[in-house]
């Protein structure tokens, strides 16, 4: 059983080692005490011997006071030092502490801050990036177009001047070739129409427009159907396409492409 119960508290238990560090203190008083009555005996009781005989026994007393009082005041002295030691380490665990947490915070707070530039990001280029066909879509697609493809008259324009719609309008009719389309043609236009964006679509007999543009919207292309007379709607050419797609610059943020007399559509 240690001295120190476990239940004492910390006031009680350095208020004992101060009461144990007194008495060690008068302790030592007492030996020195001692060792000066011891001298004063001696001094005034002398027995005629010779000065070793009388005083050694005093020196030897003196070196063994001596001895007391330095264990008395040095163990003082490495109790407070310790002491010290140990406040100075409780003070750094706490310290260490503090920063680790603040650490932890500043990370979660650079963290978010990094998922929310990621999802900036994610974001502008969402609206900033190119329409483009994917190879999901292009298989998908050109499956499912193999039956179509002899009746296809295709005509694809695109914005003049506009190397996005430019790019996808090659894309589109790279996915009709490969479906087997021979017939297709390609240029610049402009809608006269004023706020025209986005994907326009077109057709006649022989060409079942509705079953493509099921096909396009199953595979999540997007755009609108028109309703116009393609003989009519093209009389540049000398033979009017039955298939009709006009890509439109891409529409801005947020832009609501519905207007009256169109129909919209999935694709």
């Amino acid at each position: 059983m240690s001295i120190a119960d476990d239940g004492d508290s910390e006031e009680k238990l350095r208020k004992d080692e101060a009461r144990y560090e007194s008495l060690a203190i008068w302790g030592g008083i007492a030996v020195v005490f001692g060792l000066i009555v011891e001298v004063a005996l001696t001094a005034v009781f002398a027995k005629g011997q010779s000065i070793v005989e009388e005083w050694g026994p005093v020196g030897a007393d003196a070196l063994v006071a001596l001895g007391v009082a330095g264990e008395v005041l040095f163990a003082a002295r490495a109790r407070s030092k310790t002491e010290a030691l140990k406040n100075l380490s409780d003070q750094k665990v706490v310290e260490a502490k503090m920063t680790a947490a603040q650490a932890h915070e500043r990370a979660a707070v650079l963290e978010k801050e990094a998922a929310d530039a990621r999802e900036r990001t994610a974001a502008i280029e969402k609206l900033t990036a190119w329409r483009r066909i994917t190879p999901q879509q292009y298989s998908q697609i050109v499956d499912a177009l193999r039956e179509q493809a002899p009746l296809i008259d295709l005509m694809v324009e695109y914005e003049r001047g506009d190397s996005e719609a430019f790019s996808y309008a090659r894309e589109i009719a790279w996915l009709f070739e490969s479906a087997g389309v021979t017939k297709i043609r390609a240029d610049a236009n402009s809608y006269l129409t004023p706020g025209t964006f986005g994907l326009r679509i077109a057709g006649s007999p022989p060409v079942n427009l509705d079953l493509i543009t099921e096909i396009l919207s199953t595979a999540g292309l997007t755009g609108f159907i028109d309703q116009i007379d393609l003989s009519q709607h093209l009389p540049r050419n000398l033979i009017a396409p039955n298939l009709y797609f006009f890509v439109a610059p891409r529409p801005p943020p947020y832009f609501d492409l519905r207007k009256p007399g169109v129909r919209e559509s999935s694709i």
